[in-house]
């Protein structure tokens, strides 16, 4: 069987009308339809899905209380749990459940970022500066990286996080999909 290639991210969102505008300015282009109360972006590759959360939780069959807005609750960055020996990145001190994901501690982060990979340093400036004018929260200023390469995050208005990363070792393919060097 082949492995099925994702088509949809789906993003559950307490303000669909605010968070559609976030994106139209992030993206710098407008959603290609708004059905029912769900707006799409088309993306390389794949489709960006704003669903609001109440809606999203109710579609898969859980509850869900409404989030207090993410830019009245940002605390100092946390970090715990150990360091990893093999990545250098930190893990998780305990794992979830089935029903009670593990998380870092941070109140607001879910244990799930998404990723933006740029051609270059500069067109990570360029996303970031179009990030902030939207209202992102810049949760890392872009850097250069212990792998070499340059990234940074930010976050939506629902607390979805963002990198936007350069390496040496990217490559695109001529539609625009990530490959690894050799």
């Amino acid at each position: 069987m082949k492995i099925p290639r994702m088509t949809v991210i789906t993003l559950g969102v307490s303000d669909l009308a605010n968070s559609t505008a976030f994106y139209r300015e992030i993206f710098s282009t407008q959603p290609v339809t708004q059905y029912e109360g769900v707006t799409f972006f088309p993306l390389p590759g794949v489709w960006l899905s704003l669903y609001p959360l109440d809606k999203l939780a109710e579609d898969i069959g859980i509850e869900t209380t409404e989030p207090k807005h993410h830019a009245d609750s940002l605390p100092a960055p946390l970090v715990q749990g150990a360091r990893s020996e093999a990545t250098g990145s930190y893990v998780a001190g305990r794992r979830g459940s089935a029903h009670a994901p593990a998380h870092s501690g941070h109140p607001d982060f879910r244990g799930v970022t998404l990723a933006y990979n740029a051609r270059s340093k500069e067109e990570i400036t360029h996303i970031f500066a179009r990030a902030a004018e939207a209202g992102a929260h810049i949760a890392k200023a872009p850097q250069d990286t212990f792998w070499g390469g340059y990234s940074g995050y930010f976050s939506d208005p629902d607390g979805h996080y963002w990198e936007v990363a350069w390496g040496p070792m990217f490559d695109f393919s001529e539609h625009g999909d990530l490959r690894f060097k050799a």
